[in-house]
């Protein structure tokens, strides 16, 4: 289960004791995640409390006017895509009011869960909630799809609380009853779900699946950029997405390599690094070399290691099976979006993933 922080911020001893009450109540689970309280009463200054927080916390709670609120949050907004939800609390416990972040920050959804577990109204003022439309932003986040771009995002928004016509395509499995205001005919306003990047008409709001492994090698001392080259280039020749890749994995002869630490940081990547007998245990038959088996004790690094970060999340019990006991290629029950390729001493190699969209 997941864990954020929150801060809370009281002013009279009445919003303390509520204060410290909420702390109590949010000592057990909230839906599906557990909070890290910490609770501030009358801090001085009180908008260096709020920079704190707006950089360590993932939701502030004011526990008083809504005023005060606004005015102390007002210095720190940055970006929806990285602001803090704020809620609002008035001091006898009746009313949760979603004041900044309420979809992609996930405040409006918390105000819903806070209210039901102190028995308050939660106030919510977002269209899309208001009029009962889907959340396009709020979608994306429960899916972990990467929104390409918040201007679209906003045009959709505004287009399906407008009652237009707006289509939706997936190229992934879809869980759950597709909304009715969406529509699988072609529209001026469109949601498409897929790891590729899609042609450009009309209004197109693309949200990136997390669909691949990058599995990666990579000459000693090549930099960030010479890394980065390489690898945009390969997935643009095939219009794939950066933001398609879930996770990156190599050998561990290349954990201290500078440059695809960097450039697995600038995207985010979690990366698996593993020894060669980790990558020996992967069944199937890759493009092997002499080379890199005399340098890294096995035969492919790129496709082995790719491999076997797919198969430690989807089939792990498959990993006891020793080098060279399946004769077929790819690894079975796994499939490459891209086989080994090498070029100005950076090999690379895609690795598909299992994924789905779901609707609630």
């Amino acid at each position: 289960m997941e864990t954020k922080r929150m801060g809370i911020v009281s002013f009279t001893s009445q919003g303390a004791r509520l204060a410290r009450w909420m702390e109590t109540n949010l000592q057990k689970p909230l839906g599906d995640c557990c909070w890290n309280v910490e609770h501030a009463h009358k801090p001085k200054p009180l908008k260096a409390w709020c920079e704190v927080c707006f950089l360590e916390k993932e939701a502030i709670l004011f526990i008083g006017a809504m005023g005060i609120a606004v005015r102390s949050i007002a210095p720190f907004l940055k970006s929806k895509t990285s602001d803090p939800a704020v809620l609002v609390l008035d001091e006898r416990g009746k009313f949760v009011i979603s004041v900044l972040s309420g979809h992609i920050g996930g405040g409006n959804e918390l105000a819903a869960k806070l209210a039901k577990r102190i028995g308050a109204q939660p106030v919510i003022t977002t269209a899309s909630d208001v009029n009962g439309k889907l959340a396009v932003d709020v979608f994306a986040k429960k899916n972990n799809l990467h929104l390409s771009s918040l201007e679209n995002a906003k045009a959709l928004a505004a287009a399906l609380v407008e009652g237009k016509d707006v289509s939706f395509f997936c190229d992934g499995t879809v869980i759950g009853g597709i909304p009715k205001e969406l529509s699988s005919e072609t529209a001026a306003y469109q949601i498409v779900v897929s790891p590729y990047l899609p042609e450009k008409e009309g209004t197109v709001l693309h949200l990136v699946p997390k669909a691949f492994v990058l599995g990666i090698g990579c000459r000693k001392g090549k930099t960030m950029e010479e890394i980065e080259t390489r690898v945009l280039e390969e997935l643009k020749g095939r219009r794939i997405s950066i933001y398609s890749i879930k996770a990156a994995a190599s050998v561990d002869l290349k954990e201290g390599e500078q440059g695809l630490l960097e450039f697995c940081q600038k995207y985010h990547l979690p990366v698996s690094f593993y020894s060669s007998e980790e990558l020996k245990q992967v069944p199937g038959n890759f493009h092997g070399s002499r080379f890199v088996r005399s340098v890294a004790g096995v035969d492919n690094v790129c496709e082995r290691a790719a491999c076997r970060r797919v198969l430690e999340e989807e089939a792990p019990n498959r990993l006891e099976v020793s080098e060279g006991a399946f004769g077929n290629y790819p690894a079975e029950g796994v499939t490459f979006e891209i086989e080994k390729t090498g070029k100005e001493g950076v090999t690379i190699a895609l690795a598909n993933i299992d994924w789905s969209v779901r609707f609630e």
